[in-house]
């Protein structure tokens, strides 16, 4: 199924995933991931308002979100959501509104004074109190501080509007992801056996959302109960597994990497010399842009072998395999409908 929203294009896919513990409601567990992009964060309250607002109210009625997930300024925007989920359309206009009224000028930072002060503002990064290298995270900060309703994702949790609210952010001196985990049954489900990745039990607060969308030399780290944190998408090589981990059977992805083709690959003529500036445009790119494509694909294949297993053997070759699944991984698979809208 295809499914078009203006601007924006959704493919389905049929990842398989780790099974958690059994649910005691038949009911399908939803979940909304959202991913990095830092400005691109516009395009994602885009797409969230469209959704909430414009779809038949219907639709949503039927097939609540319980799960958020984010990473980098998705981490923001989930917390947002969470703050907000039990108001009409999660007050995506009033998110929406806020993204609106941001300006560039008052947000980046590249006056010569700004220029010449960078090597020193490179060395004081790690002051709790730096205010970001090239970008002013005040802006940012008065986003997840003011305007987000944090006292709420708590009661939102506990009167089961919400079963689980996650943010990513990237452990510093281990290079590890970190997935803070806010849920109603508290501490943490069965985790990843990958040792780059790991969940911590937590209410979220807005330390949280800020170390998940501090991108390395354009924000300062954050300290998070004497450690710091940066940019969540920066390690982040499976970023489905928190929503999979915590019990979602349909997930909706919102990423924001275009995947335009290029017929003309490559390139017929000789390219000129890259400029550094470019260069550093490309390395941010490369940070900030994580492996949602990738992370499904895998997922997806996976998933083909498990059809074609069970056509093929029958439920016997599902038996075995989440037999042995379950002696690795401390769950079994199961497949899990994902709806993946991107630019």
């Amino acid at each position: 199924m295809n499914t078009s929203l203006k601007t924006a294009k959704a493919s389905k896919a049929l990842p398989s995933v780790a099974e958690p513990l059994a649910k005691t409601d038949s009911r399908p567990v939803r979940a909304l991931v959202l991913s990095g992009g830092g400005a691109r964060g516009a395009y994602e309250a885009g797409v969230l308002a469209y959704i909430f607002q414009e779809l038949p109210t219907r639709l949503l009625a039927n097939a609540p979100v319980k799960i958020l997930c984010g990473t980098s300024v998705g981490a923001i925007t989930a917390c947002f959501l969470a703050g907000s989920a039990h108001l009409p359309h999660m007050n995506t206009a009033r998110l929406l509104d806020l993204w609106r009224r941001l300006r560039l000028d008052k947000t980046l930072r590249l006056r010569v004074v700004d220029v010449l002060r960078m090597p020193f503002e490179l060395r004081a990064t790690f002051r709790q109190e730096a205010s970001g290298v090239v970008l002013n995270s005040a802006v940012l900060q008065e986003i997840v501080v003011r305007e987000t309703p944090w006292i709420q994702i708590r009661h939102n949790i506990r009167a089961g509007i919400l079963s689980a609210v996650t943010v990513s952010a990237t452990h510093v001196a281990s290079g590890r992801t970190v997935t803070f985990v806010d849920r109603t049954e508290g501490g943490t489900p069965p985790w990843s056996r990958d040792t780059r990745a790991a969940a911590r039990a937590a209410r979220i607060r807005p330390v949280h959302a800020m170390a998940s969308a501090a991108i390395p030399y354009l924000f300062a780290p954050i300290a998070i109960d004497g450690a710091w944190y940066c940019d969540g998408s920066v390690r982040q090589n499976t970023p489905l597994s928190p929503a999979l981990r915590l019990g979602a059977d349909r997930v909706l992805t919102l990423g924001l990497r275009y995947d335009g083709q290029d017929a003309d690959w490559p390139p017929k003529v000789e390219e000129p010399a890259p400029q550094p500036l470019a260069l550093m445009g490309k390395l941010l790119n490369s940070l900030m842009l994580d492996n949602l494509d990738y992370d499904l694909k895998t997922l997806q294949g996976f998933n083909e072998i498990l059809r074609s297993g069970q056509a093929a053997l029958g439920d016997v070759f599902l038996d075995h395999l989440r037999e042995t699944s379950n002696r690795f991984r401390v769950a079994s698979y199961r497949q899990v409908e994902s709806v993946f809208i991107r630019p």
